[in-house]
């Protein structure tokens, strides 16, 4: 049983059949075992919808970042591709310095 959310001590249920089940916002529910099995079930479906859902929307922002960092480093090219030819000689001159 748990004491705090790191200290458990050894218990034994008084009832095995009749659990005490946490159906959120601190309230508990008394559930004989399949009913508690059908809300821990309905619990577990949830939190992996979630998570589907997370892994999915994580996936998506990353190819829509790795898009938005492509079309940067075009545009920062482009850019200096053209401040180079609007200011350097740079073309004038073929791969070695030599005039064109």
């Amino acid at each position: 049983m748990p004491l705090t959310s790191s200290v458990y001590v050894p218990g034994k249920l008084k009832s095995p059949d009749d659990l005490l089940v946490d159906v959120g916002t601190g309230f508990y529910v008394k559930k004989n075992r399949a009913s508690a099995g059908e809300v821990m079930d309905t619990k577990t479906k949830f939190v992996k919808d979630k998570a589907d859902e997370v892994q999915r929307l994580t996936e998506l922002k990353a190819r829509q970042l790795s898009e938005v960092n492509s079309g940067k480093n075009r545009r920062r090219r482009n850019t200096l591709s053209m401040q180079c030819a609007l200011t350097c000689s740079c073309r004038s001159f073929g791969p070695e310095g030599a005039s064109v």
